[in-house]
């Protein structure tokens, strides 16, 4: 009897089969942002797939930051939009050497719309977020390691003013991707009193509802930071050089 030629099964395929299943599980509103994920042993029941396959395809979407897995192994599909972008954005800026003046770059372009939106749509409530931390920042004035926090903070509370999710998501992942970067030049060059004045600008022209105000506050505001980055790769490529 001649030996039967059977192709081996694709695991891959299979992982793929399952990822699909749940995705459109989630198109079809029957898992939403915050829902928990049957067990692995229920779905491989549910899908007659073994449990290890099951196993392989919440990690993958985890690793996409669609699934959360939490204390006492619950996962959970993920309600930060941000997560979804955290993973893609870090291996493109490491794979393709994206450098922090690039990332500057693009933030400069994103914020100053998501100014103009939060100029429109910021409510009393927005305002006044805004204001506290404006306050607050003013006690550490002197103290810029503890002032850059607060300064992540205005700037946040103006991305949830635009009430634009998705935009929101994005500069939450570059800003993220610059935080560490961008720490070591804001205390080394950035001037804080230069910071706050900018962000005075920018808050009284969101409050005032001034459009072109606000875009040039912000402008201005970016384009400081965007010059201390600037300084600082071309202090860091001298020392490469020597």
């Amino acid at each position: 009897m001649e030996e039967l030629e059977i192709k081996p099964i694709n695991k891959l395929a299979l992982i793929d089969q399952i990822i699909e299943v749940i995705s459109n599980l989630m198109l079809e509103d029957k898992l939403k942002p915050g829902d928990v994920l049957p067990s692995e042993r229920r779905l491989s029941e549910m899908l007659e797939v073994s449990r290890n396959s099951v196993r392989q395809a919440i990690k993958a979407l985890s690793v996409l930051g669609v699934l959360e897995t939490r204390a006492g192994s619950r996962t959970y599909l993920n309600k930060s939009i941000s997560k979804l972008f955290i993973n893609p954005f870090k291996f493109v800026s490491i794979l393709h050497n994206i450098k922090a003046i690039e990332l500057f770059e693009t933030r400069k372009m994103i914020e100053v719309e998501l100014v103009r939106l939060a100029t429109k749509k910021a409510t009393k409530k927005d305002i006044e977020k805004m204001n506290s931390i404006l306050e607050r920042s003013k006690d550490f004035i002197d103290k810029p390691k503890e002032f850059q926090y607060l300064e992540k903070d205005f700037h946040d509370a103006i991305f949830e003013a635009s009430k634009n999710r998705l935009l929101t998501a994005i500069m939450d992942v570059i800003n993220n991707l610059l935080f560490e970067r961008k720490r070591n030049t804001f205390l080394t060059i950035a001037n804080v009193g230069k910071a706050l004045e900018g962000h005075i600008k920018i808050f009284n022209a969101i409050k005032n509802k001034d459009l072109g105000k606000a875009e040039e506050a912000m402008l201005e505001h970016l384009d400081l930071f965007l010059q201390d980055q600037q300084k600082v790769e071309y202090m860091t490529s001298k020392k490469v050089i020597r």
